[in-house]
């Protein structure tokens, strides 16, 4: 879920009043002077396209096979069962960049690296830290998967008020598996919620017209407020 301004990293109160509380109406000016602004945006542009692209990241499979406080890595593995293309979602949540670090692989074989964070922090960043663009499951077990390999994922964004950080950085891969009909079997399973957008404004027709054009996308359902 987006809440209002949070997609351009906007950093002041949300007041639904805007007649009283002018000055908490969204910076849009700020894309054109604040480049984490506009980098932001462009972040999350992505990434709606991403989870359109392949259609794992909505399906209802879905199992966290590794979860590390210290390091503060979470992967997710997605896929939908029998058509394979499953995806491995790397999050890291650390200050600093992880390279070699172990992942645990349901398959063997290439791991495409379809989508990785790093290239957005003054996009496109010519210094990523990245995977040349793939990883190979090698026949070492992991803990939770057959197969694992090592991957290095970079630090991408940090939101700051008045110049003071006020949240964590965080950095992402995105690896896509090149088996056809791969499938696991008596895994977890979860819906995966839809993507939502939260508007209060005085003109909602005109709201969702300006977010579709700079999110590149339109609402597939809109449920008007009071």
């Amino acid at each position: 879920m987006l809440f209002m301004g949070q997609e351009i990293l906007e950093d002041k109160p949300w007041h639904e009043d805007i007649r009283f509380w002018s000055q908490f109406m969204i910076w849009w000016d700020g894309l054109s002077v604040d480049r984490s602004m506009r980098d932001f945006l462009r972040f999350t542009q992505d990434l709606i396209q991403l989870r359109r692209r392949y259609p794992a990241l909505c399906g209802e499979g879905i199992r966290v096979p590794q979860v590390h406080n210290h390091d503060r890595i979470i992967v997710v593995h997605r896929w939908l069962e029998g058509e394979g293309r499953d995806l491995l979602v790397v999050a890291s949540f650390n200050e600093v960049t992880l390279d070699g670090y172990p992942v645990d692989l349901p398959w063997p074989g290439r791991w495409q690296e379809v989508f990785n964070s790093d290239v957005y922090d003054h996009f496109p960043s010519s210094w990523v830290t990245g995977n040349g663009g793939s990883v190979f499951a090698d026949d070492s077990a992991g803990k939770q998967y057959p197969f694992s390999n090592s991957a290095a994922c970079g630090v991408s964004f940090r939101e700051a008020v008045d110049g003071q950080d006020i949240s964590e950085q965080i950095g992402g891969l995105v690896l896509q598996s090149n088996m056809l009909n791969s499938s696991v079997r008596g895994l977890e399973r979860r819906a995966m919620k839809r993507f939502h957008l939260a508007l209060g404004v005085s003109d909602v027709e005109a709201s969702v017209g300006d977010y579709s054009q700079r999110l590149g996308c339109r609402p597939g359902l809109l449920i008007p407020g009071k």
